[in-house]
């Protein structure tokens, strides 16, 4: 066996080198057969070097417009046609041309998008924004595009060099843009419950949009319920939904004094499974309180999504009554 067809990479790992979610590297084996990845004893896939660069491959057609169900079985030869790569290039090189490209895409896409709040020009920032989930998949998607507009504009409304017009005609773009992308992605039955919302005097949810969005975008059943919730109304979703997870997202102030409070709540009456997430530009001056809580702190999105895939394969604990 070559190394190019040697099965040696967990899901994890191939979602990360894909910019796939597990759930759709999942539907896209099953139902298309487009990678056979090989088993370990215990049953979990292994995915060899020759999966993941057809997976990126299929990728990257479908954000072209293909539709998986036509190109699934169609040969490394054919993808890299439909695609556009030269196939004189290395598979690596290959790749790090592709993502050259969406990065400087991203970027073209952040400095239009901040001129056109500027110039309090909606329909502008909302085709940028349309574009950018055309060219590229949710994180990258969040990461290069959403988030980076929204920190430029705030930062630009804090010097003054904005208006609060012009923060509030971003965010309330951004908010339209990320709920109709999570609506998109219906609802699994089967797929675990995550709740995500902000706590009780954080007020700024475009951070726990994102976060929602992710969660979807990697096979969630996600339960948003907007911003500034108090601890009681948490625990009471968290209890009756069954979530596994809760996701918080602390943006601003970082000075709150309701936070070690509310978040005693939680840690007293959160169900034992409930695995916590935190994150946002002010989570970190409460990291103490994250802490005592148990949960979970991610400065990045990135860093969030493989804490998801980690807490979605963690087997649930049943505790007898």
């Amino acid at each position: 066996m070559t190394s190019s067809t040697e099965p040696k990479y967990p899901m994890g790992a191939v979602a990360r080198k894909t910019s796939l979610s597990p759930h759709v590297i999942r539907v896209w084996e099953r139902r298309y057969a487009a990678v056979v990845p090989g088993r370990t004893e215990s049953n979990r896939r292994l995915y060899s070097d020759l999966d993941v660069r057809r997976l990126n491959l299929m990728r990257i057609a479908t954000e072209q417009g293909q539709s998986i169900g036509l190109i699934a079985n169609l040969s490394l030869a054919k993808l890299e046609a439909m695609i556009g790569l030269d196939s004189a290039l290395s598979p690596v090189t290959r790749v790090n041309v592709v993502r050259q490209d969406l990065a400087e895409d991203a970027a073209e896409i952040v400095a239009a998008g901040i001129e056109s709040v500027r110039n309090l020009d909606r329909p502008r920032l909302e085709m940028l924004l349309g574009r950018a989930a055309t060219n590229l998949p949710v994180h990258a998607l969040l990461e290069t595009v959403v988030g980076p507009i929204m920190d430029h504009i705030g930062s630009l409304w804090r010097t003054g060099e904005l208006r609060p017009t012009h923060e509030h005609l971003a965010s309330d773009t951004v908010r339209a843009f990320l709920s109709a992308r999570r609506t998109a992605y219906g609802t699994n039955q089967n797929a675990p419950v995550i709740v995500v919302t902000t706590p009780a005097g954080q007020t700024h949810e475009i951070g726990a949009l994102m976060v929602s969005l992710l969660a979807c975008a990697d096979g969630w059943n996600d339960m948003y319920l907007g911003p500034n919730l108090p601890a009681e109304d948490i625990v009471a979703a968290v209890v009756k939904s069954g979530a596994r997870a809760l996701a918080l997202s602390i943006v601003y102030p970082g000075d709150d004094p309701r936070i070690e409070s509310e978040f005693g709540f939680l840690r007293r009456h959160l169900p034992e499974n409930t695995r916590v997430f935190t994150g946002g530009r002010a989570a970190a001056h409460y990291l103490p309180a994250i802490d005592r809580l148990g949960a979970g702190y991610y400065a990045t999105l990135t860093e969030f999504r493989n804490a998801l895939e980690e807490a979605r394969a963690r087997p649930l604990r049943v505790h007898s009554s």
